[in-house]
């Protein structure tokens, strides 16, 4: 039920991004469109990140506790690097790198592998390890789009196997 809900979210959100280019295409509220579009990308984005958490398996490992301390740290690290405050850099650093490696000693140790495990593996390299090297400026920002892109695929690839198999709407 949880996921039939969570897809009918996305549904929302990418509607309310399609109607967002419809108005920057066909209407002169330029900004509008725009705004339109990044909220309705975003928050179909973040709720398709939260179906793939909330249906993975990592929640019940002893590594995810790892995970989580370096979540934490990341957003202290946030709020040092917005208020311009010393020791943003090496925060950011070590958080961003200790949730990347984290995930990738899991990946490695994990049995059974599918695309969808790989295509999120990808998706946590590219967003730490890449997100890490467009804030010291190595990678130009365009290239956080390849994560927005990763990230869609293992959502898409998900709904379409869960589809397939029977198990999307399956109840918990």
């Amino acid at each position: 039920m949880k996921n039939k809900i969570s897809l009918l979210t996305i549904i929302v959100f990418l509607s309310v991004s399609l109607s967002g280019l419809f108005i920057i295409e066909f209407s002169p509220q330029q900004k509008l469109g725009e705004t339109l579009n990044t909220i309705g990308l975003s928050l179909a984005q973040l709720i398709g990140l939260i179906m793939l958490v909330t249906n993975g398996t990592i929640l019940t490992t002893k590594i995810f506790r790892t995970i989580q301390i370096g979540i934490g740290f990341l957003m202290i690290g946030a709020i040092f690097k917005i208020m311009h405050w010393p020791g943003a850099s090496i925060i950011l650093l070590v958080s961003m790198f200790t949730i990347a490696i984290t995930y990738l000693v899991r990946f490695i140790y994990k049995k059974n592998k599918i695309r969808l495990d790989v295509l999120k593996l990808l998706w946590v390299l590219f967003a730490y390890i890449g997100g890490l090297f467009i804030l010291m400026h190595l990678l130009p920002p365009e290239f956080g789009n390849l994560t927005h892109l990763i990230l869609w695929l293992a959502i898409i690839d998900f709904i379409i196997t869960g589809i397939k198999n029977k198990t999307l709407f399956k109840q918990i």
